[in-house]
């Protein structure tokens, strides 16, 4: 069986949640059930031994995507979200011309646009474009693939039939735990530096914070660095906060092994894989309550949560776990148990489950 990812890019080559999702997937399937290939722009990955790119012109992407060569495309995200390609709806036509050819089409939005855009200047041109995706486009999909619980009751509330969703969490890649901390308490925030994100917030619990902590962040600058580091500033704990910009996986995991505790105060997250992964070494962890940190951590079972914003709630939490030895080993015991429970072999058979299941 031969399976075509419809993605915004691939890890290594671009960094980001459903970037590492697809990588994962893809080397997890097994080879000879599932060749899996990946289709980003305007290049085409095929994965293997090693992983090969090569460039496709636009009229190449149209005709893989129409020709009779795989057996499933696996949408994975809302590629086109931002207001130029809104008009093109370049990515959200696959399910159609897929549809025309006969080949089954799999949609995975990894939470996506819903409470990320809900505040942009777009977001009406946005709640039109859903609306026509939900209308035009999602009956054409043939399996909707929910990452957490609460996913399932609004593709069931959108309309699209149960028997067309199946729930199949993201899996987490298991890092080597070693021993690397400081004599200064390491906090750690690893993504992206959106608005919705947050990191305002863990600056300023810092500054409120009993003990002295230092702060590591690492990921892509998306507007909102120079906010975070003239803030620390005031606040005076610049010398306190770290940027590391982009980090490649030997830095990522270094850096999780570094920390004392991993927090991530983002507003919305549909799973929160960085979060996840540092669990996976045993970092203690401390999220924002939203639907993909709530399942994460099972309501504050695996890791400790509080309401987004609240920055008085998150220093107290941040100082707890800091300050008190045996919390903090509850809390990474816990991280680690629960990261267990997202082994991508058993991921990659369950997704592979549902393509053989559409090709009968």
């Amino acid at each position: 069986m031969k399976v075509l990812f419809i993605t915004p890019g691939v890890h290594p080559y671009s960094i980001g949640g459903i970037e590492t999702h697809v990588r994962n997937l893809a080397e997890a399937l097994q080879p000879e059930k599932v060749s899996a290939y990946a289709l980003s722009q305007n290049t085409v990955f095929e994965f293997g031994h090693e992983t090969t790119k090569s460039k496709i012109s636009y009229f190449n992407r149209v005709k893989a995507i129409v020709s009779d060569e795989y057996d499933v495309v696996h949408l994975h995200g809302f590629v086109s979200h931002d207001v130029l390609n809104l008009w093109l709806l370049e990515n959200e036509i696959i399910p159609l011309l897929a549809n025309l050819q006969g080949t089954k089409v799999v949609f995975t939005p990894h939470g996506g646009v819903d409470g990320v855009l809900k505040k942009s200047w777009d977001s009406y041109i946005f709640s039109a474009y859903l609306k026509f995706l939900q209308k035009v486009l999602f009956p054409l999909v043939d399996s909707f693939i929910a990452i957490y619980p609460n996913q399932v009751r609004t593709f069931k509330q959108s309309g699209i039939p149960k028997e067309k969703i199946e729930f199949i969490p993201n899996g987490v890649s298991q890092g080597d735990k070693k021993s690397s901390k400081t004599d200064t308490p390491t906090i750690v925030y690893l993504g992206s530096l959106k608005p919705h994100k947050r990191v305002s917030d863990l600056v300023a619990a810092i500054s409120r914070l009993s003990v002295d902590a230092n702060v590591i962040i690492a990921g892509a600058d998306k507007g909102t660095l120079s906010k975070i580091q003239s803030e620390a500033a005031e606040m005076g704990i610049a010398e306190n906060l770290e940027y590391k910009g982009m980090v490649d996986d030997e830095t990522k995991w270094e850096i999780y092994n570094e920390a004392d505790l991993f927090v991530n105060p983002s507003e919305y997250e549909a799973f929160g894989l960085s979060a996840a992964e540092a669990m996976s070494v045993g970092t203690p962890v401390i999220c924002a309550e939203n639907p993909g940190s709530k399942y994460l951590l099972k309501g504050g079972e695996s890791g400790i949560l509080y309401q987004p914003g609240d920055i008085e709630s998150l220093a107290e939490s941040i100082d707890i776990v800091l300050s008190d030895s045996q919390r903090s080993q509850e809390l990474s015991t816990k991280a680690e148990e629960r990261a267990n429970d997202f082994d991508w072999k058993e991921i990659a058979q369950l997704m592979s489950e549902v393509y053989y299941s559409l090709s009968s």
